[in-house]
């Protein structure tokens, strides 16, 4: 695929998800939310990854809140200064909170190791049914994730709509085991990147 095809289909898919309406993308986004909840990775994990949503994205702050108020220590990124890095800040409570650069919430603080986490939830503009993911077009969380832990647990949310049946990935596209949309969770077999196994919520 070229740059402009790839140009192409994120536009494509983010018109899809910002033409979601209000009201659809709660209900995804507590679809979603309650399908976190089953997975047993993410229950057992103490250090989370997620991020706070930005233009319609599927809203997983419920869920780390919960994880939050449970003890369980809950990073959100944060586009470091040079802005070629992201790096993982924890979540201490809403004062920590500013606007950074692109409009997006991130949290003050220390630096957390990555190679300290355990799960990353992970969005993005689409994913396909292999696994790939098509982000904004920095990179950010494909340089990110190849810093974690070979044990760390990745997990994608999004809207059904941005499921796509192939983004055709290029050499530094990070390949994540999960995806969960409002209509159920794509395990995927990182041995055979053909198929997956679709277990509707």
């Amino acid at each position: 695929m070229s740059r402009e095809q790839r140009e192409a289909l994120r536009r494509r898919a983010r018109e899809q998800r910002s033409a979601l309406s209000r009201s659809a993308v709660r209900r995804n986004s507590e679809r979603v939310v309650r399908l976190l909840q089953t997975l047993e990775k993410l229950s057992r994990a103490q250090v989370l990854m997620g991020y706070m949503a930005i233009e319609n994205e599927v809203d997983v702050w419920p869920y780390l809140e919960a994880c939050w108020l449970e003890g369980k220590t809950v990073l959100l990124p944060r586009v470091e200064k040079d802005r070629a890095t992201m790096v993982a800040v924890p979540y201490t409570g809403p004062d920590n909170i500013s606007t950074g650069d692109f409009g997006i919430r991130e949290p003050l603080g220390a630096v957390f190791p990555p190679d300290r986490i355990e799960v990353v939830i992970v969005p993005g503009v689409a994913f396909d049914r292999r696994g790939y993911r098509l982000g904004y077009g920095k990179g950010y969380y494909d340089r990110f994730l190849t810093c974690l832990r070979p044990s760390a647990f990745i997990c994608g949310v999004a809207h059904s709509c941005q499921v796509v049946s192939d983004i055709m990935p290029h050499a530094g596209d990070f390949r994540i085991p999960c995806l969960v949309t409002e209509k159920g969770v794509l395990n995927l077999d990182v041995d055979d990147p053909g198929k997956g196994l679709w277990v509707p919520g």
